[in-house]
């Protein structure tokens, strides 16, 4: 009688497909938290780029929106003898450059695109002069561009002489 050898037992572990497999799911499982991730960081972006432009456009409006200082003869006549308007002031103003002196936010402003236009309208009514800061830029964003902008206004009461 012929006797059959024993069946070789298995050694404990695991094989190179599940090892596989098993990369394969937690590979799969991850991107949506990568992808979430680069979302995060994306919009981290978009979020400094708006929060410089709208300190940009408040100190604007604050340089050129005093009672004390006369911001019409700053601005550039228009089409309409009571209005004048100023762009990318902020340039040239040093009481403006000084707070943009940094050279990665001068960079930051050309990538975007930053423009701004400085409007002030005299005797909106009598004795009521109203001026406005208004600054717009660009967001590149998965291979589209977008404009956003944003623009504060401010009345002015015209001091009455006695």
């Amino acid at each position: 009688m012929m006797t059959r050898s024993p069946v070789p037992h298995r050694r404990p572990g695991f094989t190179i497909l599940e090892i596989l497999m098993s990369v394969c799911v937690i590979s799969v499982a991850m991107l949506p938290i990568l992808y979430m991730a680069s979302a995060n960081v994306q919009g981290a972006k978009v979020d400094r780029v708006r929060l410089i432009c709208e300190a940009l456009c408040r100190s604007m409006l604050e340089r050129f929106g005093r009672a004390d200082d006369n911001a019409w003869y700053h601005l550039s006549p228009s089409e309409h003898p009571r209005k004048r308007v100023g762009v990318d002031l902020w340039k040239n103003d040093h009481e403006l450059s000084d707070a943009m002196q940094a050279p990665e936010l001068k960079l930051l402003l050309d990538y975007h695109r930053v423009r701004s236009t400085v409007t002030m309208v005299r005797n909106v009514e009598p004795g009521l002069h109203q001026i406005t800061s208004h600054v717009s830029w660009k967001v590149r964003r998965g291979g589209f561009v977008r404009s956003e902008e944003v623009s504060y206004t401010r009345f002015i009461v015209e001091e009455q002489t006695l």
